[in-house]
């Protein structure tokens, strides 16, 4: 089923304008529709995957596009194509900008300054504006209609269209193919190369062109030259000799195999128009090029890329760091803890008490208990359920990184520092919820700083001095015993205090045995994809009996891994408990009760005679054992079944050792384990 997308604007101009052009680039992969920002409703909202509005949020947007997964704010800019007639203005003339309001004004002036239209002086001009009828030129970009009466030339760039960044964001959301981001940014590359070819007429409009293609082209992050079919070229970013290693030298109108040679890449063109490659430059970094070939000149062209490959890296690291915030984290529910247990109920309850007021919780807990699970339920059934779920693991993070992974960091704080700075992630999580899981391995000398964000509520990013006001919720976990770590030492006893003001503990599954088939259930339809299909079906009667008996330390985590075994391993006949992984029988042995000398003879008697009866065990003992009874024989039989380690069968069956029964022998011979 084909995605969908809805361009909303609030007017009519900038909403077909919008729409046009993102129906060009997408219509063969989704299906588009527009309206007016004044038509559209929640119930509408609901029919499509994307809705692109066309500014940023202010205060006329409503809460429920705020941080709403399905909205793109657009940052709308010129259509290059239509850009020429803005340089048929006098150098140094006094023209108004003409737009509908003053945010839309100073914004659209400010991009045409940025793409090099800073030869004219550009004024602003919105209804309310006082007129100077001096001014007799303008620009526009599809609003002509309010521009004053007294103008006799005015110039329509076209409605803003949207960018070339919110292009490859509508694509990465609805996961179209890579190849038609790339091919629109050829397109838009291209239409520089057709601004220089078409400008060539006039010496001024050439300089102002070459000047936004400069500007353009600098600001790119990685390096792009282009070349004519003589390998000459003729256009080139300054990333462009960083990345060769050559950025003091001219390279325009140099040929492409002479700059690579000076360079020190060992590398023909035509193995680079055949196919992207990986080089080493003077540096012996690791370097990507790329070539496309640009249509539309008298001769063949291409534009040539270059990029570090850890820096294409550290890109895609960003991308999935930002995705596993925003749409692979799964949201849990309290109806997705798996339970019929009265006390485990009884803690659900009590966490959908806690979720409707603003306290910090501590959920306390051994691992796979599903305290995760209770922090998400408690953040998405409170009020902050909108807002961000920011989970952060203390044992997953560098100690090191702590500051900067949390508090964020100002551009030029560090060596490393991205340009711009960073946010951090209680800054993220503001107005939602942030849940610090294994808080007991957060180190001594952040647990200060950590006590200080709950204390004042504000946070200050490296590298700065302003102090930055969070709202945020906080929910902490851990496995490990935090009262006994404060008496340790190892924790710090006012913020185990701080933190831990709405306790909630989980029930481990040794402690709720009815909930066992549950778990096994679940989990049996998801990973053997039938609904039907229960633990019965895949399990002998003495495997489900040994889980009945069996600790599960490992608790829902150990079983949904132990269902997954399961799926790969289980052929025609039922699982048998030989076919468990060898550490949950050893487990199963070291966690029973050490058996009694008499309870090991017999059960090496049963082992050596199958079927034999309880006189004939007798028999055999009464030798050693003198003073032993039948009686008493009787009783010891009895335990061993009850522990699952014989099998009585009736009338004259007698009795049979159980795959346990025979772990237990070979336990015992390799380990003295008799009391």
């Amino acid at each position: 089923m084909q995605k969908s997308i809805l361009v909303v604007a609030t007017n009519h101009s900038t909403k077909d304008a919008m729409y046009k052009h993102l129906y060009n680039i997408f219509h063969e992969y989704v299906t588009l529709d527009s309206c007016l920002m004044s038509e559209l409703d929640e119930e509408k909202e609901k029919k499509y995957d994307l809705i692109i509005l066309p500014s940023q949020p202010n205060e006329r947007t409503p809460n429920r596009y705020i941080g709403n997964e399905k909205v793109i704010y657009s940052h709308r800019t010129f259509d290059y194509k239509k850009i020429d007639g803005a340089f048929d203005l006098e150098p140094n003339s006094d023209v108004y900008f003409v737009n509908d309001n003053e945010y839309v004004v100073e914004e659209a002036m400010q991009q045409l300054k940025d793409m090099g239209v800073n030869y004219i002086n550009l004024i602003p001009y919105y209804p309310g504006c006082k007129v100077d009828k001096s001014i007799t030129n303008a620009i526009t970009a599809g609003e002509a209609q309010y521009a004053p009466k007294h103008i006799k030339r005015i110039i329509d760039l076209g409605s803003r269209v949207p960018n070339i960044s919110d292009i490859s964001e509508i694509a990465y959301k609805l996961k179209l193919p890579i190849q038609l981001t790339n091919s629109v940014t050829q397109d838009y590359l291209k239409s520089f190369a057709n601004v220089v070819k078409n400008s060539n007429n006039q010496l001024k409009k050439l300089y102002v062109t070459q000047l936004i293609l400069k500007n353009v082209f600098n600001n790119i992050e990685e390096g792009v030259c282009l070349i004519n079919d003589n390998w000459t070229v003729k256009m080139a970013n300054n990333k462009f000799g960083d990345i060769l290693c050559l950025s003091d030298v001219n390279i325009i109108n140099k040929n492409l195999t002479d700059i690579f040679n000076d360079s020190d890449i060992k590398l023909e063109i035509d193995e680079v128009l055949k196919d992207s490659k990986i080089v080493k430059n003077r540096n012996r970094k690791d370097v990507l090029i790329i070539s496309y070939e640009v249509y539309g000149f008298k001769e063949k062209s291409y534009l040539i890329h270059v990029n570090y490959t850890d820096s294409i890296n550290k890109k895609e690291f960003i991308v999935r760091k930002k995705s596993d915030y925003k749409g692979v984290l799964k949201k849990y529910s309290f109806k997705d803890y798996i339970t019929e247990d009265k006390a485990t109920l009884n803690m659900i309850e009590k966490a959908k008490k806690i979720s409707k007021n603003n306290s910090c919780v501590l959920i306390q807990g051994e691992s796979g208990t599903g305290k995760e699970i209770i922090a998400q339920s408690i953040h998405y059934n409170s009020s902050r359920k909108n807002y961000p779920f920011i989970p952060v693991n203390f044992a997953a993070i560098q100690p090191s990184l702590l500051d900067s992974e949390l508090f964020g960091y100002v551009e030029g704080s560090f060596t490393g520092a991205s340009k711009g700075g960073s946010k951090g992630l209680f800054e993220m999580a503001h107005k939602g919820t942030i849940f610090f899981d294994e808080i007991g391995d957060a180190p001594l000398s952040f647990q200060v700083r950590l006590l200080r964000v709950l204390e004042e509520k504000e946070i200050r990013k490296i590298g700065s001095f302003e102090r930055i006001p969070i709202d945020v919720r906080f929910i902490a976990a851990t496995n490990k015993n935090l009262f006994e770590m404060v008496s340790k030492g190892t924790f710090r006893e006012d913020l185990f205090y701080r933190i831990n003001v709405m306790p909630i503990d989980t029930i481990p599954i040794r402690h709720r045995k009815g909930d066992i088939p549950l778990i096994f259930n679940h989990f049996i339809k998801e990973y053997f994809n039938d609904n039907d299909m229960e633990l019965k079906d895949i399990c002998t009667d003495e495997v489900i009996e040994y889980f009945m008996e069996y600790s599960f330390r490992g608790n829902v985590r150990e079983i949904r891994n132990l269902v997954e075994y399961f799926s790969c391993i289980k052929g025609a006949k039922k699982i048998s408990l030989s076919e468990l992984p060898k550490y949950m029988t050893k487990v199963g042995l070291e966690s029973s009760n050490a058996i009694t000398e008499y309870e090991y003879n017999i059960l090496n008697i049963i082992n050596d005679n199958p079927k034999i009866g309880r006189y004939k065990i007798h028999e055999i003992l009464k030798t050693d054992y003198k003073s032993i009874t039948e009686s008493k024989i009787r009783t010891i039989l009895e335990n061993l079944q009850k522990h699952k380690y014989i099998v009585i069968n009736n009338t004259r069956g007698g009795s049979e050792i159980t795959f346990l029964g025979k772990m237990i022998i070979d336990n015992i011979q390799n380990k003295s384990s008799i009391r």
